[in-house]
């Protein structure tokens, strides 16, 4: 029987490359859901996209993605908080603003990188520049809505955001799944259909049947 990924794979297409692009619409499918069905927000679809993307970059492994992958993340978010607060009446350009915040996380990230040196962690070595200036830059996102909402609902929201791209890095690191997704590849069709029903859904959200549990009780 034709298999299409074996097809790719043979004729020069990294398999790796196949199944991460296969693998997107149930990313996406998990973003979606999280937000339609369990109520958890994120910036956008991109922002858990990417930072899946991302931990997956630092180890396919998803234990070592997230124990080489938070301490960056936190350690920005630190950056972003610090200087929010730092400039929040400064009255300066937003793009300088930003600019300044990504510059001292962009030193901060080789700060953390020296100290890896510094302690003999060499699991740090191996990390890529992209996942790294990609998790950087996640901090726009975080700003805008610092500016639009407040730090309260800023820090709620990336934590939220962080759990759903979390969730979303354990499915693209699934062994299990990649190699069901390989010899199936036609099931990528599959989150297409789930999308079109979530996006037809108009009842509560988990998190409101929660909230509101006790008025439902009486009504």
């Amino acid at each position: 029987m034709f298999n299409f990924a074996e097809y790719l794979t043979m004729n020069g297409i990294p398999e790796e490359t196949f199944y991460l692009l296969l693998v997107l619409p149930f990313v996406v499918l998990v973003i979606t859901f999280f937000r339609y069905i369990i109520g958890l927000k994120s910036f956008s679809i991109y922002e858990p996209l990417i930072i899946a993307y991302a931990l997956y970059f630092i180890s396919p492994n998803f234990l070592t993605g997230l124990k080489f992958g938070i301490p960056f993340i936190f350690s920005i978010w630190l950056v972003g908080e610090v200087l929010g607060r730092i400039f929040k009446n400064s009255r300066m350009h937003h793009f300088s603003i930003i600019s300044i915040k990504l510059s001292v996380a962009s030193i901060l990230v080789i700060g953390v990188l020296a100290a890896a040196v510094f302690f003999g962690r060499t699991g740090f070595f191996t990390i890529g520049a992209l996942p790294l200036l990609i998790i950087i830059t996640m901090l726009e996102a975080v700003s805008v809505f610092q500016v639009r909402k407040g730090n309260f609902q800023a820090n709620m929201l990336t934590v939220e955001t962080l759990l759903i791209a979390v969730i979303s890095y354990a499915v693209i690191s699934a062994h299990w799944f990649m190699n069901i997704l390989l010899d199936y590849y036609y099931i990528a069709l599959i989150p297409l259909f789930l999308n079109y029903l979530i996006g037809k859904y108009a009842g509560l959200k988990l998190s409101e049947l929660v909230r509101f549990r006790n008025i439902l009780k009486n009504d």
